[in-house]
């Protein structure tokens, strides 16, 4: 089949929309037109299916918004349909439609919250020229807490692990916690599926964006394989978009921390031999009580216990992979 594929310029406008929510970002929206012609046998042999895959149509979640000498990085083909010219059989419409992406668990990106930095640039020389996009939101952790809140002066801290009988609680007192959520979505010459599990679930190894080792994760990862314009011509690239999420414990991190507390207290730093239990007043029963990082019985049994802290995620150099 040969088919003779131009740009329409009668059916081509554009959108800029936004929102003021927690995911407020402008979403871009592009309608282009195509003029295609088939030339050879009969024309009533070829479907629509064969038009819209016909050389210079662009490729749905795949084709990256291009002029002759812009490009558009993070629009992308979302849509097209095409509709036979009834005058004349040889000849169709097809429609495309190029947006942003509209959910931010998609890995085309979301678009930025400035409009600024949706407009078209120069065709870019190479992968490594091309702008990233970052999308800020917040999410919420949950904390075991083992004193009130108290709003009022002076400030009594009360214990709340505890019943007012002095056991503690089935079910904690839980403190709920905002974390920063940064989704960056960049371009890449390719990445491989280990690549992402390697990525994934990993912890910074060195200070990233003013912050210390260990308290940022990667939570997500993911990636869709893309067609761009460079002034090489069109390139196949891949379009990754990372969740980082930032601890907000400052001293721990993405660690995970126990409360120091048991039934049971060492006599001897270290030595399991001399396990005593921690005793209430009913006969043959136990309490919970606080012990140190050697195991043995802290002197002051008040107040928030000691915490010992494990590294639970591996780590990995941000930089090998981020761009910004």
């Amino acid at each position: 089949m040969s088919f003779d594929v131009k740009e329409s310029r009668m059916g081509e406008r554009m959108s800029f929309s936004g929102s003021g929510s927690n995911d407020a970002a402008i979403s871009v929206v592009w309608h282009k037109e195509y003029d295609v012609e088939w030339t050879g046998a009969s024309p009533a042999n070829v479907s629509a299916a064969d038009v819209l895959r016909a050389p210079g149509i662009p490729i749905v979640n795949r084709s990256i918004f291009a002029t002759t000498t812009t490009i558009m990085p993070f629009v992308i083909c979302r849509d097209k349909t095409a509709e036979r010219n009834p005058d004349r059989i040889s000849r169709w419409k097809v429609r495309t439609k190029w947006s942003t992406a509209n959910k931010r668990s998609q890995g085309g990106g979301t678009g930025s919250s400035e409009e600024s930095d949706n407009i078209p640039i120069a065709i870019p020389a190479s992968i490594d020229d091309l702008p990233t996009e970052e999308h800020v939101s917040l999410g919420e952790t949950d904390r075991v807490i083992y004193q009130t809140k108290q709003q009022r002066l002076p400030i009594i801290p009360v214990q709340c692990a505890r019943t007012p009988a002095g056991n503690y609680w089935n079910e904690p007192v839980i403190e709920r916690l905002p974390i920063f959520e940064l989704k960056l979505t960049q371009y890449e010459d390719a990445i491989l599926y280990d690549q992402m599990i390697e990525r994934k679930f990993k912890v910074n190894d060195r200070a990233y964006r003013g912050k210390d080792p260990g308290r940022w994760i990667i939570e997500q990862v993911e990636a869709q394989e893309v067609e761009v314009l460079l002034t090489t011509g069109p390139t196949a690239a891949a379009l990754v978009t990372y969740t980082i999420l930032l601890s907000p414990d400052t001293e721990y991190g993405w660690n995970d921390t126990r409360g120091l507390f048991d039934t049971q207290f060492l006599q001897v730093a270290n030595d399991r031999t001399t396990a005593k239990l921690f005793q209430n007043d009913e006969p043959g029963t136990s309490d919970v009580g606080y012990i140190q990082i050697d195991g043995t019985k802290r002197g002051d049994q008040t107040g928030l216990p000691d915490y010992i802290s494990y590294r639970n995620q591996d780590d990995i150099n941000f930089g090998d992979f981020l761009k910004a």
